[in-house]
């Protein structure tokens, strides 16, 4: 049987334990000796600060040269290395101030999957190796990705070509990382890690991805179902796409766990100012409209490393049943 409640998380969830903000992921890129030796392309992360942006421009297009998209390709690599050396970093102890209640966040990830008989998702936009080193989350379909222990090194995992065999690997607390994995080879020996503009694109290319992305969408599309969002900022269209259609056709319900003031979301999703200083109505103003929820907390303040079981987790859980 499938539970009625969903999880999704973004990059603002693994920030939490070390890991980096888009702004962040950035300045790593911007900082790498490679790409401070090339004009061009310093040059553009100087003018457009979203470095997935960037990343599409120079590999798609044609004024750069194949020189310039390696090293791109190396300094988004090289970041996503730091990202993780950082969170394999994190340790449990009240002298860390990113410490929290590492057992809390578990029942709370347990409370959302399963249930006795009842069984549910965990969807993920990042592309860390967080949950599978503090938790040993597997993906279906995909190998384990580092050595044994926390402290051990990524390794690549080639991706199957069908994704007829994956289905098999599904267990009743289902780990679905929608963009793929640092660490992760696609199923022709490439970078399987989903970054840039053209994310569906890249997506439909890769059986297994293109199945993840088909149970997102068919969770999401069954009537009534709960999904709780915890660190993202709702920057992926298709993602949103998806999100807006749950709630204008299938009564979805968002609740959010976001530090950010709820106002600063809301006006995300409303719109945004255009070139001429109006503002621009955006389609994904809809999405706010199917959020039953807003906890503007981080998770250190839900779970505190004393932990004690604070009244915003009992809110959570009390909005989620």
């Amino acid at each position: 049987m499938q539970r009625n409640v969903l999880l999704l998380t973004g990059a603002g969830f693994t920030h939490n334990f070390g890991g980096f903000l888009a702004r962040e992921m950035w300045s790593k890129i911007f900082n790498n000796p490679l790409l401070q030796a090339i004009p061009d392309v310093r040059d553009l992360l100087l003018k457009d600060f979203d470095f997935e942006s960037v990343y599409s421009i120079v590999l798609t297009g044609g004024r750069y040269t194949p020189e310039a998209k390696e090293a791109v390709r190396v300094a988004v690599e090289d970041a996503y290395k730091d990202l993780d050396d950082s969170i394999k970093g994190w340790t449990f102890n009240l002298e860390n101030p990113l410490a929290l209640n590492i057992y809390g966040l578990g029942d709370l990830l347990s409370f959302l999957s399963q249930r006795g008989s009842e069984s549910g998702w965990f969807f993920t936009l990042n592309q860390d190796l967080l949950m599978e080193r503090q938790h040993d989350y597997r993906s279906p379909g995909v190998a384990q990705v580092f050595d044994y222990g926390i402290k051990g090194n990524a390794k690549k995992a080639i991706l199957p070509k069908e994704a007829e065999p994956a289905k098999k690997d599904l267990n009743n607390s289902s780990y679905i990382k929608l963009h793929g994995s640092y660490a992760w080879a696609s199923s022709n020996g490439g970078n399987q890690m989903v970054i840039g503009k053209n994310k569906s694109e890249n997506i439909s290319q890769e059986p297994l991805l293109k199945w993840y992305m088909e149970i997102f969408m068919g969770q999401i599309f069954e009537k009534n179902k709960k999904l709780l969002v915890i660190g993202y900022g709702f920057g992926d269209a298709h993602i949103n796409d998806i999100l807006l259609k749950g709630v204008q056709e299938y009564g979805l319900s968002i609740y959010i766990v976001n530090p950010t003031d709820p106002e600063i979301v809301k006006n995300k999703l409303e719109g945004k100012p255009s070139h001429f200083g109006s503002w621009e109505v955006s389609k994904y103003a809809g999405i706010w409209n199917g959020v039953k929820g807003y906890f503007p907390y981080s998770l250190r303040q839900i779970f505190p490393p004393d932990q004690n079981e604070t009244t915003i987790l009992k809110e959570i859980k009390k909005s989620l049943s």
